[in-house]
């Protein structure tokens, strides 16, 4: 009889609200994301990202509309 085994590597990258926490996943590829495609795929799950202080952050729909209302008020 004979065997064999692989070893099978994924990468998932998920996108985590700066705000609340909530996280998505992206993808699940062989190989990891690029920024341009994290960022493409933060804003196809209706995640916005903001510059703040040289630093990126996420935020979910939901806290978008919060920090929306607060600029607003």
């Amino acid at each position: 009889m004979s065997y064999r085994s692989e070893e099978i590597t994924k990468y998932k990258t998920i996108v985590k609200c700066d705000d609340c926490g909530r996280e998505r996943e992206i993808s699940t590829t062989p190989t990891p994301l690029g920024f341009d495609n994290r960022m493409n795929g933060a804003l196809q799950n209706r995640y916005s990202f903001t510059q703040e202080g040289g630093v990126f952050k996420n935020y979910c729909s939901r806290c978008q509309e919060i920090r929306r209302e607060a600029k607003e008020s």
